[in-house]
């Protein structure tokens, strides 16, 4: 693609150029988006949203609030990057494309405000668990109620899963195991573990699990309580300057607290979040410290799953006790659905149904599509009408495949799927941890 752009002291700049000069306007990125796939609309696609921000960058007149508006239909699920055959780095163009498009055209009052609101309450887990209690009051008033407040009550997750009571029928569990001994190659190392924000206000299981499948293994965890939401949300949300003011907060908790304890891992249950951090180096384009950090706690920062697969000598299955209705893992029917951030953009390996295998449960075939549930961050409360339509067709395509459970890999997915499907959805660490004689996930639908 011939490109033509202003010069600039901005090394973005010229970041953007060489991923527009790699386009070759194929169209193969297009055939792999689900925003396209909904709309048919060229604008809604990749190469549409490529030279949308080619022409804004080199100062074409246009209206950057209809530029805006196409790149905030975009996903960021990265298939398109994984069908291009030129690998154009379509997400830091696409960062980039959204911050200049906002520049010259602020966005309008209300939905400022909504975005605002969002960035404060999800990131705060009191105030998004006190929000939560006051939201589900209000959803029976919601037709009173403006239309920017209604999409976020629509969204509200169920409450967290309880185990359900064991029936009388059944027999009765088994006694809790003894502790496995520690293995000699992991006993006595230190990890971090991220807390997260929306997580641990909606699903505390899942850091639970996952700390007790490590416990097992002598790996002593390091809680990051203090440190909250990886800024993820506030980024995507389009405060970039609040997204690097808590990285660089984010960052010196984390790696002096690495340091003290002699800690080299950085581990994190949601794969949203994990990539995130593994992206923290493009976020300081202008800020040479913080980048140095930024890239050492990248390299520390590993994806639960893939961390799990990682470390040697894989226990088996062990006393294991059964379901609330009696089963076994082994009668299980398990369907895996891998977040767009675990397996697209290259920055992890998805280790799911390896893991999952491995544990004694039964593997469902992987679904027809590996398109985005539709999740995407806070994007199902700002783009309800493009991101139903996909969580349906996942519900969809799970549903033919007739699992007794889906597992997955990052909190958004799993409220996501669960509330548009009749199938349990739970995080693989709690499928995990059962199988090494931790409490059973529900099975039935809460």
């Amino acid at each position: 693609m011939r490109v033509d752009l202003p010069p600039s002291n901005d090394p973005r700049m010229e970041q953007a150029a060489s991923a527009l000069r790699a386009c070759v306007h194929c169209g193969m990125c297009n055939s792999a988006c689900p925003t396209y796939a909904l709309t048919g609309s060229e604008l809604d696609g990749p190469r549409g949203r490529i030279y949308l921000i080619k022409n804004l960058l080199e100062g074409e007149e246009q209206s950057a609030a209809v530029v805006l508006r196409h790149l905030d239909n975009c996903l960021t699920c990265m298939a398109c990057a994984e069908a291009c055959p030129s690998k154009v780095d379509y997400a830091h163009l696409l960062d980039f494309g959204r911050e200049k498009a906002e520049e010259q055209n602020p966005r309008p009052f209300w939905e400022h405000l909504l975005r605002w609101l969002l960035s404060l309450i999800l990131t705060r887990p009191r105030l998004f668990a006190l929000t939560i209690a006051i939201a589900r009051l209000l959803r029976p008033l919601r037709a009173f109620l403006p239309q920017f407040v209604r999409a976020p009550l629509d969204a509200l997750p169920p409450p967290p899963p309880r185990l359900s009571p064991l029936p009388p029928s059944a027999p009765p569990p088994s006694p809790p195991p003894s502790p496995a001994p520690p293995n000699l190659a992991t006993a006595g190392k230190s990890v971090l573990l991220l807390d997260g924000c929306v997580q641990q206000t909606l699903a505390p299981q899942i850091n639970a699990s996952v700390a007790a499948l490590l416990g097992r293994r002598g790996i002593k965890i390091l809680s990051c309580g203090k440190v909250g939401c990886c800024g993820a949300l506030q980024w995507h949300l389009g405060f970039h300057a609040a997204a690097r003011k808590r990285a660089r907060r984010n960052m010196r908790f984390w790696l002096r607290h690495a340091d003290a304890n002699t800690a080299d891992t950085l581990l994190v249950t949601a794969s949203g979040c994990a990539a995130a951090l593994r992206d923290y180096p493009s976020w300081f384009p202008h800020d040479a410290q913080a980048r140095e950090d930024a890239q050492r706690l990248a390299a520390m920062t590993w994806e639960a799953g893939e961390y799990l697969h990682s470390l040697p000598n894989t226990p088996p299955p062990r006393n294991a006790p059964p379901a609330p209705d009696g089963r076994n893992i082994g009668d299980i029917a398990v369907a895996w659905h891998a977040p767009c951030s675990l397996t697209n953009g290259g920055r992890f390996h998805d280790r799911g149904r390896e893991l999952l295998t491995q544990a004694g449960f039964s593997l469902c075939a992987p679904p027809p599509s590996a398109a985005c549930c539709g999740a995407a961050g806070a994007y199902h409360l700002l783009r309800p009408h493009l991101s139903r339509p996909l969580a349906r067709n996942k519900a969809a395509e799970f549903a033919a495949l007739s699992p007794d459970i889906i597992a997955t890999a990052n909190i958004g997915c799993l409220l996501q799927i669960r509330a548009a499907s009749d199938i349990p959805v739970v995080h693989v660490g709690e499928l995990l941890n059962w199988a090494q004689g931790g409490p059973p996930p529900p099975l039935m639908k809460q």
